[in-house]
């Protein structure tokens, strides 16, 4: 609505009712916080399990998890910003940074209830370190996804091609973003937080070529979207006076 201007925040922009209308649907099954804390339930378990357990492997945790019992990479590889355009290496960094994060909300659970807290009281007091461990799964999930699906289109070149930079736009955006998960235990150093920061920019002018035709891949049609700004033509100024002509106040 913002990169709009002010036509954004009009009601001819359809932007407003949009808004109301889909804002609702990332929380119908309740709110946002009490769904991540049910993910690090799970993650926090499927870890304890993993050390319960010598010598679990990937094919006794679920999918979602296997990376929980993944060589332990310690240090990124990738040398110059080009290196952070492998999916592979992105998609391993992204795992690297939610299995630690993982273990820090198991720790700290275990370290509360070996003081003398019950189970509840020390989930209670780490909710907020549950809720970054969670939102770094779900990233790294999205990610993995993302990586997956450019594999299938291998054989449309063009295609691929487009939604490749897309994907890597996506995964630096959330390296740079959450940068400091990535320096806390030296897997990324500074400079390789700057190759990233390069990698990032030079891909955010390659990928502003293919927007609006990203946009009009969802196939909205004009009446569902009921907006003078997102018409297929792209007549915005000739549809917005045409329209206000027809509002009550100006045919007074």
């Amino acid at each position: 609505r913002r990169a709009c201007g002010g036509h954004g925040y009009s009601k001819l922009s359809g932007l407003p009712s949009l808004v109301t209308r889909v804002t609702a649907s990332c929380t119908y099954e309740g709110d946002n916080t009490v769904l991540y804390l049910q993910m690090a339930r799970f993650l926090v378990k499927n870890y304890l399990q993993t050390q319960a357990i010598p010598g679990s492997t990937q094919k006794s945790l679920p999918p979602s998890v296997a990376y929980l019992t993944a060589p332990y990479l310690a240090r990124c590889p990738a040398q110059k910003a080009a290196d952070f355009l492998h999916p592979k290496l992105y998609t391993t960094a992204w795992a690297h940074v939610a299995a630690r994060l993982i273990k820090d909300s198991a720790h700290h659970l275990e370290t509360l209830i070996r003081s003398g807290a019950d189970w509840a009281e020390a989930w209670n007091q780490t909710t907020v370190i549950h809720l970054q461990t969670a939102k770094a799964h779900c990233y790294y999930i999205s990610v993995k996804s993302f990586t997956e699906t450019l594999e299938k289109l291998e054989n449309k070149p063009a295609v691929w091609q487009v939604l490749k930079r897309l994907c890597d736009l996506y995964a630096l955006h959330g390296i740079l973003t959450n940068a400091a998960d990535f320096l806390h235990d030296g897997f990324l150093s500074g400079a390789q937080v700057d190759a990233v920061r390069t990698g990032y920019l030079e891909l955010l002018g390659l990928v502003r070529k293919d927007a609006i035709l990203l946009t009009d891949a969802f196939d909205f049609t004009d009446p569902s979207l009921n907006s003078a700004l997102g018409c297929y033509d792209g007549n915005v100024y000739e549809r917005l006076f045409h329209w206000a002509q027809k509002s009550p106040t100006n045919t007074q």
